[in-house]
């Protein structure tokens, strides 16, 4: 929650700053490649310094399987996204 209301306060321009001195992105979660349904979900955004953003790519997480998993959970997620994120989690 914490990180979220972190994400609003940034993207609201009410607050900015820097984590060890790098540039904060704002990446997908879930990564839009795997589940395109998620990808102007401002719930799917979470921050990250820049290098890191560029490093994850389109890999899907421990994280990402937890939080699609909550999603469907919830019906924000349709089946076939879920299981589209279950498939690439194995790869």
């Amino acid at each position: 929650m914490k990180l979220r209301l972190s994400l609003w306060f940034v993207l609201l321009g009410l607050v900015s700053f820097p984590l060890y001195e790098d540039q904060v992105d704002a990446d997908h979660v879930v990564p839009k490649a795997i589940c395109p349904e998620l990808q102007n979900q401002v719930l799917n955004l979470e921050l990250l310094p820049a290098s890191l953003n560029l490093a994850k790519s389109d890999k899907v997480t421990d994280r990402a399987k937890v939080f699609a998993k909550e999603l469907y959970d919830s019906k924000l997620l349709s089946a076939s996204g879920f299981d589209a994120v279950q498939r690439s989690a194995r790869k």
